[in-house]
């Protein structure tokens, strides 16, 4: 059986809206790498969004799918941001080096 499990994500829309700003402006601030990979992570969340709303709406009601829907977008958001994080990181020991 499945109880009710948690729906709010106010902590991961505050991490998106960060991710979403530093994208619009990272060429401000970073190199051009950096910058296309954190473009490329919003662009990643927002897909990843939209499929979790339509597996939830194509569960209809079903708990059962909900819940496994919320694995699903759960594990993949945080697949695509450790695999940005990664990529962040080796760019920046790099630019620091440069520097």
């Amino acid at each position: 059986r499945f109880n009710n499990f948690s729906n709010d994500t106010s902590e991961l829309d505050r991490s998106t809206r960060i991710v979403q700003k530093y994208a619009t402006i990272g060429k401000l601030y970073f190199s051009q790498e950096f910058s296309k990979i954190l473009t490329v992570l919003y662009k990643d969340l927002e897909r990843l969004t939209n499929e979790y709303g339509e597996a939830v709406e194509f569960a209809d009601g079903d708990r059962q799918s909900e819940f496994s829907a919320q694995i699903e977008y759960y594990s993949s958001i945080e697949k695509h941001s450790n695999k940005a994080l990664k990529s962040m990181l080796k760019i920046a020991e790099i630019d620091l080096i440069k520097k």
